[in-house]
């Protein structure tokens, strides 16, 4: 037995080294043009996958294609077809770096394929092709379970040796803090904490929340500890939380065969939520109530407004609403559902702190409603309705869509408007059709409208910092949800994309009017900190730069105070700005990579001899919004009966007498 035994090993070995030779061989035969004609055809093949394209499917494969999967049974080449077609061929991508080609005249078997399967997970391929008199022909795709030796060799975390902990506290109190932090190696790559990914989706709705990626650097949101897998060598680690904490950049080292911990002190250098003001973002998409809650907490936000919407047949969040502050908030950190009503002509609205869903969510065209959808209700019958229930209006991204604004504010049924969202509020190199934000705002106010400033980000990508974009608001004794509200509806707010703002006039404060006589001087001072330096600070009036310090030195705490003479009734209100871009607030589906460094008080507002505000040129602006808006609903708005629409026009109607009866008095 013992000399069988041999003799077999030896016939085994020998039948081994004849077979690696001849795929030696039939391997040698890969010329580099039978390669590269090889290589279009899987690219025909993976292209057609995963756009459905019959025609790029029909080119690549040969009539007996066969699918061999490690689940279900082969598929021909009718079914395979058929299944792309209903989106379950789930090969998106294919990664050939590792390929190995081996041709033997009119056969060919590419190995080592790495198939992208649901965006980042990779599966084994192997192919066989036949060549034909039109070209080579995918005969049959086989899944394996084994990656390429190669390709194994490239994921880093197989050199995971030691666990590194991470605790990140305030500095005063000593006590741990969410935050949001980034890690990578001496080549630059990222590594991520134990339950977040390496690889973050930046598409549109794409695994929205936990991570995000800022100018191309991935960042995970974190509780006070954290933990990492990492192998030995140099890290570096970057710390942030908000506006209002300095960022922490440090080195670190992991040796072999030790485990290791840092503790890294975050210092607040604002005192501003000492004063009552407390922060929140009034408009995020997307995410779920407990990873608003993680992002909420790591930027070191007090409120995140999640909307329930609808895009087309899409519905968004409306299973997370609860008509109350979600089971996930804490006593100073709220989470809340609302809602964004929205239709491509007349606007879109934010719905805050409501009870119940105001049905329809979206109507109109095919990008909220259906394709030829009806145009009635008004947003302003909305509006009544999550007055009705206590909840608070405030235009989104204001002024884009602009057809029913100046009819809503004419008539009340606004509470405030998002003056800063993306993009440049200041600028008219806005991308959406609109005119600039803070220009119209002031119109608005020029007219006797008294809106606050509210702020959102409209986050719907990874790319996009929930609270980028704020509004902070001062409360009333001890912080809720409706206290905050209640902060937004008296006009105590100021909007930022990072320097904290204050602001007042003879010592009265945001939201409040006091009361001059023409050729008054009032005494105004305004002060910009911010942890990034603004280029300048202002005062406004009535539209107008009134007052103005520039900050050439670079400057983080800058202060302004003036004397300002008053002729009529008035606002008064600070500004700061620079033109430098954050990338914290990239909003692909606009074009936006970035966002100014920017912010802005709500007015103070100024009454002379008891005469209310008014503005002739910006009235005959807004009365021309709201004619061009009845001729819209006259010519081209859809509506189910002529009722519907003489219903909105008839609005429309009242909206106009207001801005004529302004007319009229001037």
């Amino acid at each position: 037995m013992r000399h069988a035994d041999i003799s077999r090993g030896r016939v085994g070995r020998l039948l081994g080294a004849i077979l690696a030779f001849s795929f030696c061989c039939f391997a040698a035969n890969a010329h580099p043009g039978e390669q590269a004609s090889i290589r279009l055809v899987l690219l025909d093949w993976v292209n057609g996958v995963a756009t459905s394209n019959a025609a790029l499917l029909d080119a690549a494969l040969s009539e007996h294609f066969e699918h061999l999967t490690l689940f279900g049974p082969p598929q021909d080449r009718k079914s395979y077809r058929a299944a792309v077609a209903r989106g379950e061929a789930p090969v998106s991508d294919i990664d050939l770096r590792h390929a190995h080609y081996a041709v033997n005249g009119d056969r060919a078997r590419i190995s080592d394929i790495l198939g992208i399967v649901m965006q980042t997970t990779q599966v084994a391929l192997v192919a066989t092709l036949t060549k034909t008199a039109s070209g080579w022909r995918l005969g049959a795709i086989t899944s394996q379970l084994q990656l390429p030796v190669a390709a194994r060799r490239t994921y880093p975390e197989q050199l995971v040796r030691q666990t590194f902990e991470v605790e990140v506290v305030d500095a005063h109190h000593g006590d741990p803090i969410s935050s949001r932090i980034n890690v990578v190696d001496e080549a630059g790559d990222y590594w991520a904490p134990e339950g977040h990914m390496r690889e973050v989706s930046t598409g549109w709705r794409e695994d929205v929340g936990h991570d995000v990626v800022v100018a191309g650097r991935t960042w995970a949101y974190v509780p006070g500890r954290s933990r990492l897998r990492l192998p030995p060598g140099r890290y570096t680690l970057e710390v942030m939380r908000g506006f209002e904490y300095t960022p922490v950049k440090t080195g670190f080292e992991i040796k072999p065969g030790e485990d290791s911990r840092l503790r890294v002190k975050l210092e607040r250098w604002s005192e501003i939520r000492q004063a009552g003001w407390y922060s929140g973002d009034t408009h995020v998409h997307f995410v779920d109530p407990e990873a608003g809650l993680l992002e909420l907490l790591g930027e070191d936000l007090n409120v995140l407004n999640i909307l329930a919407s609808k895009w087309g047949a899409l519905v968004t969040n409306v299973e997370h609403f609860t008509g109350a502050p979600s089971r996930s908030s804490l006593p100073e950190h709220v989470v809340y559902v609302g809602q964004e009503t929205r239709h491509g002509w007349l606007g879109h609205s934010i719905l805050l702190g409501i009870e119940r869903l105001v049905y329809p969510l979206t109507w109109g065209g095919p990008s909220e409603g259906v394709p030829g959808g009806f145009d009635h209700p008004p947003m302003a019958t909305q509006a009544d309705a999550a007055h009705a229930q206590g909840g608070l209006v405030t235009a989104a991204h204001f002024p884009w869509p602009n057809g029913e604004l100046a009819v809503d504010i004419a008539l009340g049924k606004l509470d405030a408007v998002d003056v800063f969202t993306w993009g440049d509020s200041f600028s008219s190199k806005n991308v959406m059709p609109a005119p600039p934000a803070v220009a119209t705002w002031y119109r608005y106010l020029n007219c006797g409208f008294d809106l606050p400033a509210t702020a959102g980000t409209d986050k719907m990508y990874n790319t996009q910092v929930s609270g980028s974009v704020r509004v902070y608001a001062k409360v009333d004794g001890a912080f809720s949800y409706d206290a905050w509200l209640d902060g937004i509806r008296a006009g105590r707010t100021f909007v930022s994309t990072a320097p904290i703002l204050t602001f007042s006039a003879n010592d009265r404060e945001l939201g409040e009017t006091l009361t001059a006589a023409s050729g008054d001087r009032i005494r105004v001072k305004a002060r910009s900190r911010s942890r990034i330096r603004v280029a300048r600070l202002e005062i406004v009036e009535g539209g107008r730069v009134v007052a103005a310090v520039e900050n050439p030195d670079g400057q983080l705490d800058l202060s302004l105070e003036a004397s300002v003479s008053i002729a009529g009734s008035t606002w008064l209100a600070a500004r700061a700005y620079s033109p430098e871009e954050l990338a914290y607030q990239t909003f692909s589906i606009a074009g936006f990579t970035g966002i100014p460094v920017m912010a802005h008080t709500s007015p103070i507002y100024v009454s002379v001899d008891g005469a209310p505000r008014r503005s002739a040129e910006d009235a005959r602006v807004l009365l021309g919004w709201v004619s061009d808006a009845i001729r819209w609903a006259r010519n081209q708005g859809r509506f189910a009966s002529p009722e519907d629409r003489d219903e909105m026009i008839a609005l429309f109607r009242r909206a106009e007498k207001v801005y004529r009866s302004q007319l009229r008095a001037e």
